[in-house]
C-alpha cells in the first residue's frame, strides 16, 4: 500500500508539472546554524518532496547565529524576522527574500563584561500584545536579553508617534528600554500579555521580572533536599510559561485556595514550567510559592528546550540526547516519544496556526517535521551544519496552486481510502499467502515472461527460490545443495 501510494503522488505531481501549474510550498521552515547561514526549506504538498531552496548570508564563524524569533503574522500583518549573530547584533530581516532591513546593537557597549560570550544574545522575543497604557512597547516590539543579563527593548514605527517622526517609508526601530537583570542568563520566556519575563541560568533559579517596572517579582527556590540532605546547584537550562488556561493535577488556580503565606499577595497569576541541567523539571505556581509544586526526573541528560502546545494540554521536552517527548499536564506524566533524533536537540517549534506539526533541528544536522497525533516523522531534510534555530516563516499562494494542492490531497485520500476498502494493490505489490507483502517490485520484473500475472507463492515455493539463489551466489554450495535436495524430496 506504501509503494501505491507513492506512485499516486508521483503521477499527481507529473501531472501538474505538465499542465504548466506552478506546485506551491505549503509549509516554509528557516533554520540557521553556527557558520551565520540561514536556510529556507520549503515542502510542496507531499512531505517527501520536502528540499532547501535557497540559502542567505555567507559562511563566517564570527558571525555565527545564537537565536531567531519572528513576528505574528497574518494576510494583514507582514512577519519580520529577528536573527541574533555573535557578539550581541541583531539583524531584522525580511522573510520571504532575506532582505537586510537594520541592524540593532543588543550587547551593553558601556558594560566592563567582555569576552566568554557574555555580550551574546542568548533569547529574544517578539512582544505578542500591547501594553495597556501604550507607552512602552506596542505588538510587533523586540525583546533581547544576552548572557550577562541586559535587557533592550525596541520599538518599530508601526506606533503613530515614530510613523510622524520618521521621513521616509522604512520602518524605523527605536530603544525603548534598558535595564540590567540576574547575571549568566541561559534562557527566556515571554507570557502571553508581553509584561512578564521569565529568566534562568547558571548559579540562580527561576525569577520574574515586570518589563514595565524593570523590577523583579518573583524569585524561585530549587527543590527539596534529597534523603542524605543533599540540594541540586541552581543550573536552568530551559523555560517557558504556560498558557492561561492551563489545568494541572499538582497545582490549582489561586482563586480556589488562595495565596500562601510568605507569598506576595501582588504576584501575578502565572506558572513557569523550567528544566535543569539535572534533567529534571520544575513546575512553579506563583502564587502557590517559591518552591515548586510539581518535581519530575526525565531522562539521562539536560533539558535543552520547552514548547507548550496552543491548547494548554501538554507541553513537548527535549533533552542532549535527542529524546523528545510531551508532559500531559492533566495527569502529570511524560510519554508519546517522538523518535528518529541522533543528537542533543537545540529548539523546538510549532506550527503558529495550529497545525499539529512540531519541527525540531539539532546537533544532527537534520531538520525533522513530526506529526504530534500519529507521532510520525513526517520529513527530514539534511542542513550540513550544527544548526540552532528554526522557525515557520508564511507561505504565500496563488489561487492556482491552492486549487492544485487541495486537489493533490484530495485524490490521495481517496485513492487511500479505497485501497483500503477494496484490498487491491493495482499490481504494485505481491502478496504471499501468509499475508505479508514483499518487497519486490512487480513494475522492475514487467520484463520477465515467465511472471506475466501475479500469482501467490506458497511456502514450499518461497522455500525452493531461496535454495535455488543460494546455489547461484555459490556462498555456501554444500548447505544449499543438500537443502535443495532435501525439499524435491
Amino acid at each position: 500500500m506504501h509503494t501505491s501510494l507513492q506512485m499516486i503522488k508521483k503521477t499527481k505531481r507529473k501531472e501538474i508539472q505538465n499542465d504548466s501549474v506552478p506546485v506551491p510550498a505549503v509549509v516554509r521552515l528557516i533554520s540557521s546554524d553556527d557558520l551565520g547561514l540561514l536556510r529556507v526549506v520549503e515542502v510542496p504538498p507531499t512531505w517527501d518532496g520536502a528540499h532547501i531552496v535557497c540559502k542567505w548570508g555567507e559562511p563566517d564563524k564570527s558571525r555565527a547565529i545564537t537565536c531567531m524569533a519572528i513576528s505574528q503574522w497574518s494576510p494583514d500583518n507582514i512577519a519580520e524576522l529577528a536573527v541574533a549573530r555573535k557578539g550581541g547584533e541583531v539583524d531584522i530581516i525580511s522573510p520571504a527574500d532575506g532582505s537586510l532591513a537594520v541592524t540593532l546593537e543588543a550587547a551593553n557597549q558601556t558594560s566592563a563584561q567582555r569576552g566568554h560570550g557574555l555580550q551574546d544574545v542568548v533569547a529574544m522575543s517578539f512582544i505578542p500584545s500591547a501594553e495597556p497604557s501604550g507607552r512602552l512597547w506596542s505588538p510587533g516590539s523586540l525583546l533581547t536579553c544576552t548572557r550577562s543579563g541586559f535587557m533592550r527593548l525596541y520599538r518599530s514605527s508601526s506606533d503613530d508617534e515614530l510613523k510622524a517622526d520618521s521621513s521616509n517609508d522604512k520602518k524605523v526601530w527605536a530603544l525603548r528600554l534598558a535595564f540590567q537583570t540576574c547575571p549568566n542568563v541561559a534562557c527566556m520566556s515571554v507570557d502571553h500579555t508581553g509584561r512578564y519575563i521569565a529568566l534562568g541560568g547558571e548559579g540562580h533559579n527561576v525569577q520574574v521580572w515586570d518589563l514595565a517596572t524593570q523590577k523583579e517579582v518573583f524569585h524561585a527556590k530549587g527543590g527539596k533536599p534529597n534523603k542524605v540532605g543533599l540540594v541540586d546547584l541552581p543550573h536552568i537550562t530551559a523555560i517557558t510559561f504556560l498558557p492561561s488556561h492551563t489545568r494541572n493535577s499538582a497545582i490549582s488556580t489561586a482563586q480556589e485556595t488562595g495565596p500562601t503565606s510568605g507569598t506576595e499577595p501582588s504576584a501575578p497569576l502565572l506558572k513557569v514550567l523550567a528544566g535543569t541541567a539535572r534533567h529534571k523539571l520544575w513546575l512553579y505556581d506563583l502564587v502557590k510559592g517559591r518552591r515548586p509544586q510539581l518535581e519530575l526526573i526525565w531522562g539521562e541528560s539536560k533539558i535543552t528546550a520547552l514548547k507548550p502546545e496552543s491548547s494548554g494540554n501538554r507541553v513537548w521536552i527535549s533533552n542532549g540526547m535527542g529524546c523528545m517527548e510531551a508532559l500531559d499536564l492533566s495527569c502529570d506524566r511524560i510519554g508519546g516519544a517522538l523518535k528518529g533524533v541522533g543528537g542533543s536537540i537545540s529548539c523546538l517549534q510549532q506550527h503558529p496556526e495550529g497545525r499539529p506539526w512540531l519541527a525540531s533541528v539539532g546537533l544532527d544536522r537534520f531538520l525533522r517535521v513530526h506529526d504530534v497525533e500519529t507521532r510520525r516523522c513526517l520529513c527530514k531534510v539534511y542542513l550540513k551544519q550544527c544548526l540552532t534555530g528554526l522557525v515557520f516563516a508564511p507561505v504565500s499562494l496563488p489561487e492556482a496552486a491552492v486549487a492544485a494542492t487541495l486537489a493533490i490531497h484530495a485524490d490521495d485520500l481517496s485513492a487511500a481510502n479505497n485501497m483500503h476498502n477494496s484490498g487491491d494493490h493495482d499490481g504494485s505489490t505481491m502478496k504471499f499467502a501468509s499475508g505479508k507483502e514483499s518487497k519486490r517490485d512487480v513494475s522492475k520484473d514487467s520484463h520477465d515472461d515467465s511472471h506475466q500475472e501475479d500469482v501467490p507463492f506458497t511456502k514450499r515455493q518461497r522455500s525452493l527460490m531461496k535454495a535455488e539463489k543460494g546455489v547461484d551466489r555459490n556462498s555456501h554450495p554444500k548447505s544449499a545443495k543438500k537443502k535443495f535436495k532435501m525439499l524435491l524430496k
